[in-house]
């Protein structure tokens, strides 16, 4: 089990369901879904360059990583209805 905790993939659907459960249960205006999805893709991108020069950054590339699941999931519901 602890193995399965540490493999990545696993946050990254763990995020991407419970984006899915807030989109389902709580309203978000679309071009808002839409401005934070635009925005944490190029956070992303930006921390994914930085992890890749400085190893200090892996951490926050993680974050990042996880919020843009999330957000993934709630405008999957969001655009979806």
């Amino acid at each position: 089990m602890k193995r399965t905790l540490q493999f990545v993939p696993t946050y990254i659907t763990v995020f991407l369901i419970i984006g899915i459960i807030s989109g389902y249960y709580f309203f978000f205006h679309p071009i808002l879904i839409f401005v934070f999805l635009v925005v944490a893709v190029i956070a992303l991108l930006i921390l994914y360059f930085r992890a890749s020069r400085h190893s200090k950054y892996n951490i926050y590339f993680g974050f990042g990583l996880i919020i843009l699941s999330f957000i993934i999931g709630i405008s999957t519901i969001t655009f979806n209805n």
